[in-house]
């Protein structure tokens, strides 16, 4: 980076996370309640991430999933999580601001986001601060929580790139750590918004825990920890559809069994979750997400190790076998997902379920390198033999 540049991405940087500043401060000033509390935690907030720079992902996630005080405060506009947002955003633009280069892409979103403010400004965004006494989203209140969403975007994107930038590995592992994290926390949630967490801690038989847990025939829609307008919990859906991928790619990252133990469960929890939404349009998306994400580990994967078998053994027979083990994986999951097409007209969800038991212990076997082969190849025969019978 030239000398002015660095010096105007400088004055930027300073300029922005002061306006941030400004931001936070009228919007813990104007907070109705626990605003010692809030003072508190962001002080605490700041010193904990002065020593450890990614526990932005873990916070900012968790109070995303868990934390809503808009019943009580009645901030729906400028809750508590956009407080936080913007304290993070500050501190890094402080700390991070002439370091690295952004690509062309951030510099395109930006003039997008920019593009928004100024075609859906309204003067009534000053009171935003305020509280809501009637329905805002006919109001051009509505324009500045979708522009909030964006901005927002935009500043943890930066703060990731630039993390990612310094250290790759770690920046990534903490991102999927946190997802795990977030997928537990959201499974907690929806077990105790449908009650299943009261039934399972209490003195009843174990056939009715397990019977209140895969209950499946109440049409309630879960949504969440989550205030305001919405219908079919399609806030809580688009946090399903964040945390899919993330935790999925989870499983194939770490190399740890225990850690992929871990993220699996994540992704269980998710997947819990996503069933108890009973939305066809995020059964779908989670379908084409799990999917996509799959084929795209399965393709680096595969170049990794044609890679190191051309080294080996030449390129022909490193692509072959490769080849044939990609062609037999597609069989397989294909063979998976027709059982639960067909079983689902005659059990429901439970082949659903019983879809992804039988996935984990797949990929359990499959990393496991004691378990014989003999084992495995017997397991899956059960499985594929109980799933068309």
């Amino acid at each position: 980076m030239t000398a002015s540049s660095t010096f105007s991405t400088s004055v930027f940087s300073s300029a922005f996370s002061i306006l941030l500043l400004i931001f936070v401060t009228a919007g813990v000033f104007t907070f109705p309640a626990y605003s010692i509390v809030l003072v508190v935690a962001i002080v605490s907030y700041l010193v904990a991430l002065r020593f450890m720079p990614f526990l932005w992902l873990y916070v900012l996630l968790f109070i995303t999933l868990a934390i809503n005080l808009a019943p009580w405060t009645g901030r729906y506009i400028v809750d508590e999580l956009d407080i936080f947002v913007a304290v993070t955003g500050a501190f890094f633009l402080f700390q991070l601001k002439p370091k690295y280069k952004v690509s062309k892409q951030f510099y395109i979103a930006t003039v997008l986001v920019v593009f928004c403010f100024a075609t859906s400004f309204d003067t009534s965004w000053f009171n935003v601060f305020s509280p809501v006494y009637a329905n805002f989203y006919v109001t051009p209140l509505n324009g500045f929580i979708i522009f909030k969403g964006l901005l927002w975007a935009l500043l943890l994107s930066w703060i990731f790139n630039q993390q990612r930038v310094e250290s790759e590995k770690e920046a990534y592992k903490h991102l999927f750590l946190a997802s795990i994290v977030g997928g537990l926390t959201l499974f907690v949630v929806i077990m105790w918004e449908k009650q299943v967490l009261v039934t399972l801690f209490s003195t009843t038989d174990i056939y009715t825990k397990v019977n209140t847990f895969f209950n499946l025939s109440s049409a309630y829609r879960t949504t969440g920890i989550i205030s305001g307008m919405h219908t079919g919990g399609e806030s809580i859906d688009g946090m399903y559809l964040f945390l899919l991928p993330l935790t999925v790619g989870a499983c194939f990252f770490f190399k740890r069994y225990w850690l992929r133990f871990i993220a699996l469960a994540a992704v269980v929890g998710v997947m819990y979750g996503v069933l108890m939404g009973f939305t066809r349009a995020t059964y779908g998306a989670s379908f084409i997400a799990i999917t996509i994400l799959c084929l795209m580990c399965f393709i680096q994967r595969f170049r990794e190790k044609a890679q190191l078998e051309q080294q080996a053994k030449g390129y022909t027979s490193a692509t072959n076998s490769l080849l044939m083990f990609a062609i037999g994986n597609a069989i397989a999951f294909s063979l998976l997902f027709y059982s639960v097409y067909t079983l689902h007209q005659y059990a429901g969800y439970y082949a659903e379920l019983s879809a992804g038991l039988m996935y984990s212990l797949s990929i359990f076997m499959g990393s496991n390198r004691k378990v014989p082969l003999v084992v495995r190849v017997a397991i899956v025969g059960i499985g594929l033999f109980f799933s068309f019978s």
